[in-house]
C-alpha cells in the first residue's frame, strides 16, 4: 500500500479548500512548497483515492469533510436496570377478568356495555331505538348483508348481530375505538361481526357496487370532509336500505339554542355535486380534540351539509327519504334528523 511519510498531512489536510487556508497563514514559500509537495504524495496513494471515492457516493460536496468519531455517553447501573419504555409496566398481574381490557381505556368509554360486572360508560347505545326502528322499516331481513361505518363501541353492531342479518361488516378509523370494538366482541361473544381498522371512505371508494343490503351510518355524516363523496358511495354500495342519523347545518336553529357552541362554525360554501347544488358550512373540532376518548373525524374540523341538501343528495342517486324518526331540531350540538332511506 501507497502510503505517504507524512502522516500528520494526511490526518489534516485532506482537501484542497484546507491547503489554500493553510497556505496562506504559512509565513514563507519554501513552507508552502513543502506542504504541497506532501499533498501530492497524498493524492497519489490509495488510501486517498478510496476515502475520495466513498466520500462521493455519501455527499455532493467536493472536499472531503473530517471523520467525527461518535459520542457515547455514559450511563448509570440504575439507568442500565431500567426496562425500556417501562416494558414491565405492561402486565397485568392481577385475577383475569373482563374488567381488566375494558380498563385499558379506563375513563373513555361512551357506551353502557351489557356485561355483567363491567364498568364501561352510560351511553345506552347497546339500546338505541334507531336500530329496532329501522329493522321494522325494511321487514325481513333474513340473511342480509349489513355494512356499519364508524360503529365507535359495537353497540349497534351488537343489535344487528342479534337480528335476522346474515353478517355483518363495520368499520372503524379510530384506533382506539377500534380496539374497544375488539373488546366487546370478545366479551359478548360476537359472532356475526367484521371489525376492520381504516378509512371507510377508501373502503367505500374500492368496495363492489350492490355489495351490501343495507347500511348503518349513524354519526358519522358530519364528520366528513366531503360528505357528499360519502353520501354518493353509500348508495353506490347499498341495495335495499340506508339509516342515516346525522347533525345538520341550518343557521336559524343553531342561532336559537344557547347550548350549541357557535364559535365552532365556519364559513359557508356552495358547490355543485353532480348537478345538484349544495351548501356546506365548516365545523371546527377545537377542544374536543384533546380528549383522549375523542371519537370524531380524523381531521381537525368536518363539513356540515344542510338537511334539505342530504336529501337532494339521495335523491339525485336513485334514493328517497322513505320515514323519519325524529328531527331534533334542540339537540345540544346542533340540529339532527334520524332517516331511513329507500331505493326510490
Amino acid at each position: 500500500m501507497d502510503m505517504p511519510n507524512n502522516n500528520s498531512a494526511f490526518n489534516h489536510h485532506l482537501g484542497d479548500n484546507q491547503l489554500t487556508t493553510t497556505n496562506a497563514a504559512l509565513a514563507t514559500a519554501e513552507q508552502a512548497a513543502t506542504l504541497q509537495e506532501e499533498l501530492n504524495l497524498i493524492k497519489g496513494s490509495r488510501v486517498w483515492r478510496l476515502r475520495t471515492a466513498i466520500h462521493k457516493l455519501l455527499v455532493s460536496e467536493p472536499s472531503m469533510p473530517a471523520f467525527t468519531a461518535p459520542v457515547v455517553q455514559a450511563s448509570t447501573s440504575e439507568e442500565a436496570a431500567k426496562p425500556a419504555l417501562d416494558t414491565l409496566d405492561q402486565y397485568v398481574t392481577t385475577l383475569p377478568t373482563e374488567q381488566n381490557a375494558f380498563d385499558l381505556f379506563k375513563g373513555e368509554w361512551t357506551s353502557d356495555v351489557p356485561a355483567a360486572d363491567v364498568v364501561s360508560g352510560h351511553a345506552a347505545l347497546f339500546n338505541d331505538g334507531r336500530i329496532p326502528w329501522f329493522l321494522n322499516q325494511i321487514g325481513d331481513c333474513t340473511g342480509y348483508r349489513a355494512l356499519e361505518l364508524g360503529p365507535l363501541e359495537g353497540g349497534h353492531t351488537h343489535m344487528l348481530e342479534k337480528s335476522a342479518v346474515n353478517n355483518v361488516v363495520a368499520v372503524e378509523a379510530n384506533q382506539r375505538a377500534f380496539l374497544k370494538c375488539l373488546i366487546v366482541q370478545n366479551t359478548l361473544q360476537m359472532r356475526k361481526a367484521h371489525f376492520l381498522l381504516g378509512d371507510f371512505q377508501e373502503y367505500l371508494s374500492t368496495a363492489a357496487p350492490a355489495s351490501f343490503e343495507i347500511t348503518i351510518a349513524s354519526g358519522v355524516l358530519y364528520h366528513m370532509r366531503d360528505p357528499a363523496r360519502l353520501i354518493k358511495n353509500l348508495c353506490r354500495v347499498s341495495t335495499k336500505a340506508i339509516l342515516l342519523w346525522t347533525h345538520y347545518y341550518d343557521a336559524e336553529l343553531i342561532a336559537q339554542n344557547p347550548e350549541v357552541v357557535t364559535s365552532k362554525f365556519g364559513e359557508s360554501v356552495t358547490s355543485v355535486v353532480d348537478g345538484v347544488e349544495i351548501e356546506s358550512t365548516e365545523f371546527l373540532y377545537q377542544t374536543s380534540l384533546e380528549w383522549s376518548g375523542f371519537c370524531g373525524g380524523s381531521k381537525v374540523s368536518a363539513q356540515w351539509l344542510r338537511r334539505q341538501d342530504i336529501v337532494k343528495l339521495f335523491e339525485n342517486y336513485g334514493w328517497k327519504l322513505q320515514a323519519v324518526a325524529n328531527d331534533d331540531k334542540q339537540h345540544s350540538h346542533g340540529p339532527a334528523f334520524t332517516g331511513c332511506f329507500v331505493k326510490a
